[in-house]
Formats: C-alpha cells, sequence, structure tokens
C-alpha cells in the first residue's frame, strides 16, 4: 500500500526545521511557476482552454465544491489505516488518480510521457497516455507498469486508428470501449 501521507509528513517535519518546499503547494502557484518557467508557447499550449474557457472555469468550480479534509491522529500507526485504494473500470490503483493524456509533453520536460508513466507506476496510481504524445506508445509501456490506458483521438483513416489501438493493446494498455 502506498502511503501518501508520507509526502505531508515530509514537509512538515522538513518546515519545522526551517526548510521551504521546493515547489509551491497551491494550483495557482504551481500554474504561476510554470508561466515563469516555460516557453511562452509550451505555457499556452498546457494552460490554455477552448473558445470561451467555460468547460475549465466549471471543472475548478466542482472541484471547488470538495474539500481535503486532513485525518490527523486517526489511527495512522496502523498498516491498513489509510488505504484509499479503489477499483477504476477493472484496474485497481493505489488512489482514486489517473494523469491526465496531455499531448506533446517533450515540450515541457525532456524525458515526457516516459516520466509520466514511470512516477504513475511507481506511486501505483492510473495514467493515461495521449494519441498526441511526442514518445512512442512502447516505450511509454515499458515504463508505465501495470496501470495505464490509452486515449484514441480517432484519425480520419479507420486503419491507422486500429493500428494504434493493436499497438496499444500489444503495449498492454487496459482495453474499455465507450461510446
Amino acid at each position: 500500500m502506498t502511503n501518501f501521507g508520507n509526502l505531508q509528513n515530509e514537509i512538515y517535519f522538513s518546515g519545522l526545521g526551517g526548510a521551504v518546499p521546493q515547489l509551491p503547494m497551491t494550483a495557482a502557484g504551481l500554474e504561476e511557476l510554470a508561466r515563469v518557467t516555460l516557453s511562452p508557447a509550451a505555457f499556452g499550449y498546457i494552460a490554455g482552454s477552448a473558445s470561451s474557457e467555460r468547460t475549465a472555469a466549471a471543472n475548478l468550480a466542482a472541484f471547488d465544491r470538495h474539500a481535503i479534509v486532513p485525518r490527523m491522529l486517526r489511527g495512522t500507526a496502523a498498516a491498513d489505516a489509510r488505504d484509499l485504494s479503489v477499483e477504476v473500470l477493472g484496474t485497481r490503483l493505489a488512489a482514486p488518480v489517473l494523469t491526465a493524456p496531455v499531448g506533446v509533453l517533450e515540450l515541457v520536460h525532456p524525458d515526457a510521457e516516459p516520466a509520466v508513466g514511470a512516477v504513475a507506476a511507481e506511486l501505483g496510481v492510473g495514467s493515461v497516455l495521449s494519441t498526441a504524445a511526442s514518445t512512442p506508445i512502447e516505450q511509454v509501456a515499458e515504463v508505465s507498469g501495470e496501470n495505464w490506458w490509452y486515449q484514441l483521438y480517432w484519425p480520419s483513416d479507420d486503419e491507422v486508428a486500429e493500428s494504434l489501438v493493436r499497438r496499444a493493446t500489444a503495449a498492454g494498455a487496459k482495453a474499455r470501449q465507450s461510446y
């Protein structure tokens, strides 16, 4: 079982010694760091939304309706006290978390999709590989473990679509057909 509370404890205990986390702890702080670190083109691609950005605003409002409530001093010593594992579409995950399928991640990091897949596998959470990935399916699959899916952007050529699905399936992607 992955103990996700260890990261929080590490931040708190380091803070007692005067250490400040290297990365911001808020979504707005992370976005601002990305804005000043990435090229304008890369930031625009990653942070941008389509049209009037109503969907992005609605997503933020939906997250704002929920709170993450710390459960301090609630039996944290027991091995299974913080079991966040769930089954999502037949896949067992250490927590109800999936990485988003962001294409062309080489715009923001040289290790691109393999870095995301490797970290997700290490944490036991799911990752989703985009059709617009900058790394071949098979290369990402080598480091992504058991819990990864493939998001197909259906091309105009059905044979290309079939080829992409065959490659993803052969590489170990989890499959779920939906309409």
